[in-house]
């Protein structure tokens, strides 16, 4: 209920003024299907308003597709991930679709979407080409990786004769069964490509491992982790391997810090929730801090300690202690 109505304000992905956010996500994931839900749903409003009649085919498919994503739209909360229970029921409503033939503009779509097809395929084949051509602002990482010829330029341009072939030799399989093929090469293509090459620039992988590399082994049984969000909780079990236990207790915080505390003897902080320690007016150190993620600070994280054993602190970690 706090995701519905926004009132977890402690959990990201909030997106209030945006009712028709999973109508956009249906159709960038329901490309090139889009005319046929259209097609679906036309002939549903006009058995309805011939016949007045719906079977139940149609009527479960209506309440699982166009009502889930009337229920997500309402939500506050709106991530592109919830719509993946709803894609089959839209699939099944474009098998129904293509059973009966479709009309002059949707022909033309099925027309312009191989040739689209053909023309990002020989982007991505070329990307070392296509890579001088980027704007500025888009960032190096990105660039160079775009930039390097690699195995992945072949296999797409394998991709690309395939899909020139299919294009000029329509009598080898039928509309539905050349668009799934256009498609299916298209979209792996795109996440082996440009995808690849944003979450190769995302990753928080490298800048985790780096953090969790300065807290010794011996160490970590004993470290704590304040108020994590579900992304930070994840990305350590994820990259490292490490579940850090939980604390929402202020009052153990403090007994942590001050090295009261029969568990734990140091705390890992996210840098935007650090300002508890001020205000709670503990004495603290920073013996390591990491920024993973593409934001600087959004993600940053701190691990802090009390002032005691500040030697053995900046021994064990090879660094220097914080304030």
């Amino acid at each position: 209920m706090g995701r519905l109505l926004g009132t977890a304000a402690g959990l990201s992905h909030r997106r209030a003024g945006r009712p028709f956010y999973y109508v956009e996500t249906l159709a960038m994931y329901g490309l090139p299907w889009v005319p046929l839900i259209l097609i679906w749903l036309g002939e549903i409003v006009r058995g309805l308003w011939k016949r007045h009649t719906l079977s139940p085919a149609g009527a479960f498919l209506l309440v699982w597709g166009l009502g889930s994503i009337l229920l997500l739209s309402l939500s506050v909360t709106k991530r592109s991930i919830y719509v993946a229970p709803v894609l089959p029921a839209f699939a099944i409503m474009c098998a129904q679709a293509i059973q009966g033939d479709p009309p002059r503009w949707c022909r033309a779509f099925f027309v312009f979407w191989p040739g689209l097809c053909v023309v990002v395929l020989a982007v991505l084949a070329a990307s070392p080409l296509a890579a001088h051509f980027l704007p500025k602002a888009v960032p190096a990482d990105i660039a160079d990786f775009l930039g390097i010829f690699a195995l992945r330029n072949v296999v797409w341009g394998i991709g690309l004769a395939v899909c020139v072939c299919l294009t000029f030799q329509r009598g080898l399989t039928s509309v539905a069964g050349r668009l799934v093929a256009f498609t299916a090469i298209l979209y792996i293509g795109l996440f082996a490509v440009p995808v690849k090459a944003i979450d190769l620039q995302k990753s928080m992988g490298a800048e985790v491992d780096s953090f969790v590399a300065r807290i010794p082994s011996a160490r970590r049984p004993h470290v704590a982790g304040w108020q994590f969000t579900e992304t930070m909780r994840g990305c350590f079990y994820y990259y490292c391997g490490w579940s850090v236990p939980q604390i929402t207790d202020e009052k153990r915080l403090r007994d942590i810090v001050m090295g009261q505390d029969r568990e734990f003897d140091s705390v890992i902080i996210p840098w935007l929730k650090s300002s508890v320690l001020d205000r709670l007016k503990l004495p603290y150190r920073i013996v390591a801090e990491g920024y993973p993620g593409a934001s600087h600070h959004r993600r940053g994280v701190l691990w802090v300690a009390g002032v005691k054993d500040a030697e053995k602190d900046a021994a064990e970690t090879g660094g220097k202690n914080g304030p």
